[in-house]
């Protein structure tokens, strides 16, 4: 019942509406909008095929001039064919490509000298916004860009002719066209235009992301040839059209290029669509990505085999026509049903092999699983008013851990490849898994997008966290991170929980070390115990920079303390306890303390397990672990309790920042110091670039609780925080965030959302400036006193551009009404 502008569930808070992949302004979801979201999808996916098929059908009768049969080959070819079968799993590309016929049809209505020319031409408008409203934006490119070789292609006898101007018809009005649709769709393109100049796409791809997933001339026949006998490659390569559609297609190319059939431009299609598709295998590709605008924004050039699978089908067609032989055209038209009914079983076959040929169980969608439960009491009965978010780490190389029982249940009832999909989507939900968040509204750090997501601005913020080199340009930076980050650069994200898996955690000798941190030593002092009578100490550990030491070395001091008072104290020794991770072509001189782990991104490394006798049972209030030796060189990774009289054990969490707050399948961790989402601080300073800004926000010295970085700001007069100084989330709402604050001295709220333009701020019922702080967040300068502040998103880009679709919709009707006016006026004969 709103308008979905904003979409605080992902990336820290992202547009939505400006996202194209998500086309929300695309009319023919709308009717959908009462189903569930399966059937949504699965609806759609019917009606684009029909929809494609509808359009080649029409589009082979009106400008090939093909029989009913011959036409509903082509139409079966394409919509039945590999490569929108294959695109099912990429919804808003097999939506825009199936506008690609409907946009010809207009074209050779176009070409047409009567008035239903400018009909064609209005229609070919909105054919052009459907397919820029669809949500893909490169399928939309290809189709335009595949209706303008065409166009070209239907003039090239009048420019041979040395008619320019009638040769560039087809190309006119299909500019006209686009115009028009580019206004009919502003709705969405300006907002999109806005994210995209602050996109990481913005400058556009490098050249080997652009040529990445080329289709590779290994996969030539895997590509082209149904799968009966393989399994389908990567679904990006498929384009098959069937065996009797390939030869039907190579005798419509033949009849074609010996001049005996119209059709040249759909040939012509065939060979741009293979021409493109071998990417980065085609060296006149970089020479396109150079200089034809465009082809650097987009990845997969496999994509552009959309135009092989049309051409190829109008081919097939043609094929099929020109086969009836002179004396027996007769006999060989009662053999076309056969054909067409052979041909359609057969691609209906090979589809067996394709992804939507294998639907799994409901439960992979709407089933519930503990992680997302865990998080979701919190948000709805802990902390209701104070939302939080999270980070998930965890992958998904786990098995869960009713796995049997999920075998069980449907063994016989699905097959065991639908049984796998359903485990997959099982997982993926327990770690909420790329942008399964917004599926249950809750708030994630990371999100996964693939177009202009995220923000050049957010993939500066990930280097935080990760090297340069290893920071992704979609997102994910789950699947990137290796160790939970610091605890306070989590805590500026709001970051309450870390979800993780166990894949890396050890059972040493029956006892469980959990093995999710890296602590370097110092000095760690552990508290908050749990009430457990241990005989044992589990260390996990190793040495870093320490080869030198001789065996024996005292390395590290353990002291246990009772709720007595009562200590135990215990000496780590090099070569006896604990070793050198890391072990190179340097001579180390301590010997190998007992492996109990090898590392997870090196297998070289080594953690060393000790077990330290205590001489009696007691219930440990205190831990402390000192590390002897100067800087960081002692490694902690594990610590564990145990009762040898009981053979029981119990793990500890060595980072004081974190609790150990959930364990199933995945651990979840909260963390201690976390932020809330919006806080006042009352020192600030500046950054006049996003790369100091990164430094003076790595820095030790720099806290982030108590003072701001502004880039590209001014800093204003600022005091000192007081006992009374608050802020406090009133109400939280996609495009309205509203806080009431109260500070005894001048100071910056920091609401730690998305910095974007389009956000107002009010402090009091007055416009106030945002200041983009901390590289990536939102801050309002306050002075004394109680206030309430309100930031709401009104972007000009989406009222300007729905007022601009409202108004060209508006007069393209009318237009529409006077085109149909004039040609019934025309006489019948002439109509």
């Amino acid at each position: 019942g709103r308008l979905p502008l904003w979409n605080p569930s992902l990336f820290m808070g992202a547009p939505l509406l400006a996202n194209s992949q998500v086309a929300v302004l695309y009319p023919l979801h709308w009717p959908l909008l009462w189903l569930s979201t399966p059937k949504q999808v699965a609806w759609s996916i019917v009606a684009h095929v029909w929809l494609a098929g509808a359009g080649t059908y029409l589009f082979s009768r009106a400008a090939v001039k093909l029989r009913p049969l011959p036409a509903l080959l082509s139409a079966a070819v394409f919509a039945f064919g590999g490569f929108l079968g294959a695109q099912v799993e990429h919804l808003n590309q097999l939506n825009a490509s199936a506008w690609l016929p409907w946009l010809l049809l207009c074209v050779e209505g176009s070409l047409t000298g009567s008035r239903w020319r400018w009909l064609s031409v209005l229609c070919g408008g909105a054919v052009v916004a459907l397919a820029l409203l669809a949500g893909h934006t490169q399928a939309a490119y290809i189709v335009l860009f595949g209706a303008g070789f065409y166009a070209l292609l239907r003039g090239w006898a009048d420019f041979r002719a040395r008619k320019l101007w009638r040769g560039l018809r087809g190309a006119g009005a299909l500019a006209l066209m686009v115009l028009i649709g580019l206004v009919m769709a502003a709705g969405q393109l300006l907002p999109t235009l806005e994210l995209s100049r602050l996109s990481v796409r913005s400058g556009g791809l490098p050249y080997n992301e652009a040529a990445s997933s080329s289709l590779k001339p290994g996969l030539i026949f895997k590509a082209f040839l149904p799968p009966f006998l393989w399994e389908p490659p990567n679904s990006e390569f498929v384009a098959y059209v069937g065996l009797i559609g390939l030869a039907l297609a190579a005798a419509g190319a033949w009849a074609v290029a010996r001049r005996k059939r119209v059709g040249g431009a759909n040939l012509g299609l065939v060979l741009l669509g293979l021409f493109l598709a071998f990417g980065g295998y085609n060296p006149v590709y970089y020479l396109l990505y150079k200089v034809v605008p465009g082809f650097d924004l987009f990845r997969v050039p496999a994509r552009w085999l959309l135009l092989y699978a049309f051409g190829g089908a109008i081919l097939a067609g043609i094929g099929l026509e020109v086969l009836s032989l002179p004396r027996r055209r007769a006999v060989a038209r009662m053999c076309w049903p056969a054909v067409l009914l052979l041909l359609t079983l057969e691609l209906l076959l090979a589809g067996r092999q394709l992804a939507y040929s294998h639907p799994t169980a409901p439960a992979a969608f709407d089933s519930m699983r503990t992680g997302p439960s865990h998080l979701l009491a919190d948000a709805i009965y802990t902390s209701p008013g104070e939302p939080f978010r999270f980070l998930s780490m965890s992958d998904t190389g786990y098995d869960p851990g009713d796995l049997a029982d999920l075998q069980s249940l449907y063994d016989g009832a699905l097959s065991d490849e639908a049984i796998y999909d359903l485990i997959v989507a099982t997982k993926w939900k327990e770690v909420l898994a790329y942008n399964l968040p917004l599926r249950y509204r809750l708030f994630s750090v990371d999100g996964y997008d693939g177009g202009l997501l995220p923000t050049s601005e957010y993939v500066t913020l990930e280097q935080l966290f990760l090297p340069a080199d290893q920071v992704s340009r979609d997102g994910r930076l789950r699947q990137q991170l290796h160790e939970i980050p610091p605890a306070k650069l989590l805590s500026l994200l709001n970051v309450k929980y870390v979800m993780t898996d166990k894949t890396q955690d050890a059972w040493i000798d029956d006892v469980f070390y959990d093995l999710e941190h890296t602590v370097p030593l110092g000095d760690l002092t552990l508290s908050d115990l749990p009430a457990f009578e241990a005989t044992q100490l589990g260390v996990v550990s190793y040495l870093t920079g320490s080869a030198s030491l001789a065996n024996g070395t005292p390395v590290a001091e353990v002291i246990i303390t009772d709720g007595a008072g009562e200590m135990v104290t215990r000496t780590l020794r090099a070569g006896e306890h604990t070793a050198e991770g890391l072990y190179d072509a340097a001579p180390v001189a301590h010997a190998v303390a007992r492996v109990g782990h090898r590392w997870r991104d090196n297998i070289e490394g080594s953690d060393y397990a000790a077990v330290l006798d205590l001489d009696e049972a007691l219930v440990p209030k205190t831990i402390t672990v000192h590390s002897l030796l100067p800087g960081e060189r002692f490694i902690l990774r594990g610590l564990s309790l145990i009762d040898e009289k009981t053979s029981t054990c119990r793990n500890l969490s060595i980072d004081p920042a974190y609790r150990l707050v959930h364990s199933g399948d995945v651990k979840i961790y909260q963390n201690l110091t976390v932020l809330p989402r919006a806080f006042v601080v009352h020192q600030a300073r500046t950054a006049a670039s996003d790369q100091e800004a990164l430094e003076q926000l790595r820095s030790p010295a720099f806290d982030l609780a108590a003072e701001v970085l502004l880039v590209d700001g001014e800093a204003r007069e600022t005091g000192y925080a007081g006992a009374e100084s608050s802020a406090r989330i009133v109400s939280y709402a996609p495009e309205e965030v509203r806080i009431q604050a109260s500070i005894d001295s001048p100071g910056y709220l920091i609401l730690t959302d998305t910095y974007y333009p389009g956000w107002q701020a009010e402090v009091d019922g007055a416009p106030a400036p945002i200041e983009r702080a901390d590289l990536y967040f939102r801050g309002v300068y306050l002075t004394p006193g109680a206030h309430e502040i309100a930031f709401t998103y009104a972007p000009p880009s989406a009222s300007v551009g729905l007022g601009l679709s409202l108004a060209a919709l508006t007069a393209w009707g009318l237009a529409c009404i006077v085109a149909g006016v004039c040609i019934g006026r025309k006489p019948a004969s002439e109509v």
